[in-house]
């Protein structure tokens, strides 16, 4: 069994209030509302398999630069500064895998889009079917926005 390290997760501006309130990390397709939302990730077979989990990492810090440093390239929901919050995952009854393991039985289109984006780091990936318990934990990391 493998022991996580200290994992963090990042989310924008749209999730952070429900996070902060209940505590819990849940996969994206727990958090599309709408039809418009729920439409948009299954029209996208990417998305399909992506929204599936909670996505986590070992980094502490990272530099927004357009979602490629995590490989947060999907922009099927949302478009904006996905690193803006973070959150510490906190002991959880629910199991989380590095990405090392999930991309052995994922389908290969799938691992290799997500892989390919320049810049991301998938050694530092883990994930979880969730849900997971959550602290908001804010961090200085110097941020870099687009132009």
């Amino acid at each position: 069994m493998t022991t996580a390290p200290k994992l963090y997760h990042y989310t924008c501006g749209h999730h952070h209030p429900a996070i902060s309130r209940t505590g819990i990390l849940r996969p994206g397709k727990d958090l599309a509302v709408t039809r418009a939302q729920r439409d948009a990730l299954a029209s996208n077979p990417i998305s399909r398999s992506v929204c599936q989990v909670v996505w986590l990492t070992e980094l502490p810090h990272i530099v927004w630069l357009n979602g490629a440093v995590l490989g947060l390239t999907n922009h099927a929901l949302l478009d904006c500064d996905r690193t803006r919050h973070r959150y510490r995952v906190t002991p959880s009854a629910m199991p989380v895998v590095p990405w090392a393991t999930l991309r052995e039985v994922w389908p290969r289109h799938v691992v290799a889009a997500l892989e390919a984006v320049p810049g991301v780091e998938p050694a530092t990936w883990w994930a979880s079917r969730g849900p997971l318990n959550a602290v908001y934990d804010p961090h200085q990391a110097d941020r870099l926005v687009p132009a």
